[in-house]
C-alpha cells in the first residue's frame, strides 16, 4: 500500500481496519482544512470518511479508554471509564453532571479532550476534529447497526452489506451529507426487535420503569442466549458491559 500522507489522503483507498490506524492523519486534514469540515471538499471529505469508516470498526468501537475530570488545580475530581464511543454525546451519565445535576462543561470539555486523544492522538482538543468525530460517529452507528461493513476508495466512502431500506439507501447515498440525514433518520433497522417506547392508550409516548428496561434487557439477553435473537453490535456492547459490572460487583447486586 502506499504511504498514506496528508497530502494524498484525498486519493486514498483503504479497508476500515486500515482507516483506524490513519484517524491521526484524518485529524491533520480536517485541521489543514480550515476547520470547515461541513463543506465536505477535499481532504476534508476524505477526513471524514476515514474517520466514519475507523469508528465502525469493532476496535475503535470496543476500545476501553479513560479520562480525568479535575477540580481545582490539577486535582482529579473523577476518573472515567469509557469503551469505544458508548457515551459520546449522552449528558444523563452521572460524571456529566455538577452538584446542582446542571450538565458540567467541566466534565464536558475533559471528554472532548480525552476522546481526541484517544482516538485521534491529540495534545489538545480541536473544533475541526471535534466537529468531524461527531458526525463519524452518527454514521458509524447507523452503519453498525445496519450490521454493514465500510471501506474508502480513492478517498470516498463506500459501504457495503446490509438489508432493509435504510442500509440501501445508504449504500446508494451520493454524499456524506446524504448519509448522515440517512443515519439520524427515525427509520431504520429492526434487528434490535423492533422494541420501540411504549405508548399509552391515549397514544402518548409512555416512560418505561427501570423495571420495565432491565425485564426487556433480561429478555433479549436470554434470547441471544438461546440463538433466538440477534441484537446490533453496540446492543451487544452494552449487554457485555452490564454483564462485566454485575460480575465484579457482587455484593451490589446481591439479594437481600
Amino acid at each position: 500500500m502506499t504511504k498514506i500522507t496528508v497530502n494524498n489522503i484525498a486519493r486514498a483507498s483503504l479497508s476500515a481496519d486500515e482507516a483506524a490506524s490513519l484517524l491521526h492523519l484524518a485529524a491533520a486534514a480536517a485541521i489543514n482544512g480550515k476547520e470547515a469540515i461541513d463543506t465536505a471538499k477535499g481532504k476534508q471529505a476524505s477526513a471524514l470518511a476515514v474517520a466514519t469508516a475507523a469508528f465502525s470498526t469493532d476496535e475503535i468501537h470496543d476500545r476501553a479508554w479513560s479520562f480525568d475530570i479535575n477540580g481545582k488545580g490539577d486535582e482529579v475530581h473523577t476518573h472515567v471509564e469509557c469503551i469505544g464511543y458508548d457515551e459520546f454525546g449522552n449528558t444523563d451519565l452521572a460524571w456529566c453532571r455538577n452538584g446542582q445535576g446542571a450538565v458540567s462543561k467541566v466534565a464536558q470539555s475533559a471528554y472532548k479532550a480525552g476522546f481526541q486523544s484517544t482516538f485521534f492522538g491529540l495534545d489538545k482538543p480541536n473544533p475541526a476534529v471535534w466537529m468531524m468525530a461527531s458526525r463519524a460517529v452518527v454514521i458509524a452507528n447507523a452503519i453498525r447497526a445496519e450490521f454493514m461493513t465500510a471501506r474508502i476508495v480513492d478517498g470516498k466512502l463506500v459501504l457495503e452489506g446490509g438489508k432493509g431500506e435504510r442500509a440501501e439507501a445508504m449504500r446508494e447515498a451520493k454524499s456524506i451529507a446524504a448519509l448522515t440525514k440517512l443515519a439520524k433518520g427515525e427509520a431504520g433497522s429492526n434487528r434490535d426487535g423492533g422494541h420501540g417506547a411504549g405508548k399509552s392508550e391515549a397514544g402518548e409516548a409512555k416512560v418505561a420503569t427501570p423495571a420495565e428496561v432491565l425485564a426487556l434487557a433480561t429478555r433479549l439477553v436470554e434470547g441471544v442466549a438461546k440463538g433466538e435473537e440477534a441484537l446490533s453490535p453496540a446492543a451487544l456492547s452494552f449487554a457485555r458491559r452490564i454483564a462485566a459490572l454485575v460480575a465484579s460487583n457482587p455484593e451490589a447486586f446481591a439479594e437481600d
